[in-house]
């Protein structure tokens, strides 16, 4: 494994990040609650680089501010030299095995998408980040810092890797290309200005 990879950022994972306000923050400074990583702990999982190569059975790390994914090896941590393409995660919570996929639709972009319905044309994903935000408890005039997480979802299509946010937009902005087929289908959907990311698994499971 040692040849395709360098040694990553330390594992701290203290960034510099922005607040909503475009306010420099340091994860650094003490006291910023929550943590920057999608889980705390590894995980096993499969991974795709752009060049083609996967690795099989690897724990990796998940940092939802940076868009890294690094491995674990030797209770240490590193990154590939290639960008990575898609990573497949399996975990299990309260005893229940189960598995979920991030991907990246441009090499070396720090934008990481998690996969939430897969269809043979489409796929909604969404933009799973976190941010350092400054809070303020009610009642107290001091706020605290901590990580928050955001969610953006998109509809992806996957013949030509364009991603469009779905919020605000009808079926006929999400799905140009399949109108006559999705208003047949579901035809409750026709006046609707907007739809649910439940309505829009549905659809893709279809087309």
């Amino acid at each position: 494994m040692a040849q395709n990879v360098t040694i990553a950022r330390p594992t701290h994972h203290f960034i510099e990040v922005y607040d909503e306000q475009g306010k420099l923050l340091n994860s650094n400074v003490p006291g910023v609650k929550g943590s920057p990583l999608w889980k705390d702990d590894s995980r096993n999982a499969t991974v795709e680089l752009f060049n083609g190569r996967i690795h099989k059975n690897i724990k990796v790390i998940v940092n939802l501010v940076s868009g890294q994914i690094n491995f674990i090896d030797n209770k240490k941590e590193f990154e590939f030299k290639e960008p990575i393409k898609k990573v497949t995660i399996y975990y299990s919570e309260e005893g229940v095995d189960d598995s979920t996929q991030f991907i990246k639709l441009v090499a070396y972009d720090s934008l990481l998408y998690q996969v939430k319905t897969k269809g043979l044309n489409y796929s909604l994903i969404n933009r799973l980040h976190k941010k350092i935000v400054e809070n303020y408890d009610y009642g107290k005039s001091s706020s605290n810092l901590s990580f928050q997480q955001f969610n953006d979802f998109f509809l992806l299509d996957v013949n030509n890797n364009v991603a469009l946010p779905i919020k605000g937009k009808s079926f006929e902005q999400l799905f140009p290309k399949d109108v006559d087929k999705v208003a047949q289908l579901f035809p409750k959907l026709k006046k609707r200005k907007s739809l649910s990311t439940q309505e829009i698994s549905l659809i893709i499971a279809v087309l």
